[in-house]
């Protein structure tokens, strides 16, 4: 996860498709002169919003039928802003949006019918983004009391809230969520 002979970044700016950037890197385009090393943390949040798109996308595989595209439309796409502080909020709220209105729980009315699949997984991604939300709030009250920066390792996992063994597990348990769904 570290490489003790990489000094520095491989690239003078970073890269990658704006919708699935971690809430970091978006705040970091804010704000150019702020710089931190790229850490895995990056790249396990990127890899939820990368889930999320294909699976509102093509909730039934590539054979969604069309009237579940204005339901993923409605949320996704703030996604395609170009202004990466909105792109930040939408994200930063994305667990409660997603649960509250997309994939409510069958006590509230959902039965999960426009995304079955993704309504398996449903609390399985509302605590990873629930953590990161947490981690990020965590990290600013952590960071801006201490006076840390991201050179401390409590920016690599915001404060023990999104180590990458957690994140790990949760994607393995989606995994064997959605394999026992398509081998029914």
């Amino acid at each position: 996860m570290r490489d003790p002979g990489m000094i520095g970044n491989s690239h003078l700016h970073r890269t990658g498709t704006l919708p699935f950037l971690s809430m970091s890197l978006l705040a970091q385009l804010e704000n150019p002169m702020r710089r931190f090393p790229y850490i895995v943390r990056f790249d396990l949040e990127s890899c939820i919003y990368v889930f999320l798109w294909d699976a509102m996308f093509h909730p039934e595989g590539r054979q969604t039928p069309k009237s579940q595209f204005g339901h993923t439309n409605a949320l996704l796409d703030s996604w395609l802003s170009t202004d990466p502080e909105a792109l930040c909020k939408d994200k930063f709220s994305l667990s409660k949006t997603l649960t509250e209105k997309y994939l409510p729980g069958e006590e509230d009315g959902g039965a999960g019918v426009s995304f079955p699949y993704l309504f398996k997984c449903r609390m399985i991604l509302k605590e990873l983004l629930s953590a990161l939300t947490l981690g990020y709030t965590l990290w600013d009250l952590h960071a801006s009391r201490q006076k840390l920066d991201d050179s401390s390792p409590d920016w690599d996992d915001l404060c023990g809230n999104f180590p990458p063994s957690f994140v790990l597990e949760q994607f393995k348990a989606m995994q064997s969520m959605l394999m026992e769904s398509v081998s029914k």
